[in-house]
């Protein structure tokens, strides 16, 4: 089995959690039906621990959790392929392993 490159392994992650900014997620998540989320609560990405700002590039994984782009993207590429936050599965092996 081959390894994917970077460009390829970053397509992969792109159809898991495409990059939105915070504000389309926002619009997308954040309702009065989710009392949790708030468009005025401070989101803070736990990989560089800062806080994300409106215009920001963000990936939305499948378990909910939203990172910088630049940040998930390096974590990515490091060969991670969970959740930094809860170690969930973002892509499975058969498409982010082979070329």
């Amino acid at each position: 089995m081959f390894t994917a490159t970077p460009k390829r392994r970053l397509e992969h992650l792109d159809e898991a959690a495409p990059v939105k900014s915070l504000q389309q997620w926002q619009a997308s998540w954040c309702s009065e039906e989710s009392p949790l989320l708030s468009k005025d609560d401070p989101l803070t990405c736990t990989i560089c621990l800062e806080e994300v700002l409106t215009p920001q590039p963000v990936h939305c994984l499948g378990c909910r959790h939203v990172l910088h782009c630049w940040c998930l993207e390096k974590w990515f590429l490091r060969f991670h392929n969970t959740c930094p936050v809860c170690h969930r599965t973002i892509c499975s092996d058969e498409t982010v392993d082979i070329v």
